[in-house]
This record gives structure tokens, sequence and C-alpha cells, in this order.
């Protein structure tokens, strides 16, 4: 059986998505957090828990800008210049969200860097996976004609 006739699939296609996201999200910041501290993590003296609480707040927060900027949505139109400025502009203002987060509640002095390059890694690997999930979509579908 092919994985678009899953009946899971193709009741779930959107939450499927938005789990994608949310874990490009995940590793993103794991990612960006790694490089801000030169692949270690003992030069923050933050605990593990709030990591994971930042962690999870950045997750909430990404998550209703992509929402009210219809992202998850975008996957299943063209990939043109509104879906890349839709996922910028939510991923952006996540970001400025985040940064003032941490301004006046965290006070954690490198999350700042962190949030930066979490929003251009996970930009990059947001569009890099819609590519991906079109031209696997794309190729599905010529095999699906052709018999």
């Amino acid at each position: 059986m092919k994985f678009t006739q899953w009946s899971f699939y193709k009741k779930h296609r959107g939450l499927l998505v938005v789990i994608m996201d949310m874990c490009a999200l995940a590793a993103s910041f794991i990612l960006a957090l790694f490089f801000k501290s030169d692949l270690t993590l003992l030069q923050y003296d933050i605990p593990f828990n709030k990591i994971i609480l930042i962690l999870l707040v950045t997750i909430v927060v990404y998550l209703i800008c992509y929402i009210c900027y219809g992202v998850p949505k975008s996957l299943w139109s063209y990939t043109g210049n509104d879906e890349i400025i839709r996922i910028t502009i939510s991923n952006l203002t996540a970001t400025a969200v985040l940064l003032l987060f941490n301004a006046f509640i965290y006070h954690v002095v490198h999350m700042g860097a962190v949030y930066c390059l979490t929003f251009i890694i996970d930009t990059s690997t947001m569009l890099a996976l819609r590519m991906g999930y079109r031209m696997i979509r794309t190729q599905l579908n010529t095999q699906k004609a052709e018999g």
C-alpha cells in the first residue's frame, strides 16, 4: 500500500504538516543553541529545565504565528513568492515576540542570538521541507498517473 493511500495520512495531513514544522523548529532551536555555545551547553549557566521551558514557549509562539499567517495551509499550494514571504514574516514575527519575552521575562544573556539563529535555520529548513514534500508528492502523482 502506498503512503498516500493510508487513511491516517489522508485524514490528518494538516496535523502531520504542523508536527513536521514543530520538529523542524525544535531541531533548529537546539542547533542554534549548540552553535551559539560553540557546540557545548556547558558555557551556559541555564538549568536544563529552563532550556526545555524556553523551547516549549518558543514552539507555542511560533505555532501561534504560523496559524495567524496561515503557514500550515500554504503547503497545499504552489511554492511561490507568497509562501516564502508568509513563512519569513511568520518566523520574523515569532522571533520578535521571543526577543521581547527574553528582554522582559527570561533575561537570559545569549538567548537573543539563539533566537536569531533559530529564525535563519528554521526559515531555511521549512522552505526546504516544503519544496521536498512537493517534489515527492509530484513524483507520486506522476507515478499514479502513469499507472
